[in-house]
């Protein structure tokens, strides 16, 4: 579900998992100004991960206490950015300068 909504939503997950500004402009890529503050951003998240779960319990939790499940998944956010951001510094520095870029692989 993280991958779907990733996909619908070009400025949340560019806004979530870039590194900063000047990488962007290094890179060429678009920069992204926050029009949302990043807890909105894992608020939608979480909505699209919990609101419609296969678990009726996990469901129903989420339906009556949605605010709830937004510490959760940012924890898990910042768990895969933290991983996204080695990985792309680790691939630059035996890639020959090689970035790995999310927008191409998500599609």
């Amino acid at each position: 579900r993280l991958i779907e909504w990733c996909k619908a939503n070009d400025e949340g997950w560019i806004k979530l998992f870039s590194d900063s500004a000047k990488d962007a402009k290094d890179e060429g890529q678009p920069q992204q100004q926050m029009s949302t503050q990043k807890k909105n951003y894992i608020q939608q998240l979480a909505t699209a991960i919990f609101a419609e779960d296969e678990d009726p319990q996990i469901h129903a939790l989420y339906q009556e206490h949605p605010l709830s499940f937004i510490k959760p998944v940012q924890s898990q956010y910042l768990r895969l950015q933290k991983k996204y951001n080695t990985f792309n510094k680790e691939l630059g520095q035996t890639g020959a300068g090689v970035i790995y870029h999310i927008q191409d692989h998500v599609r």
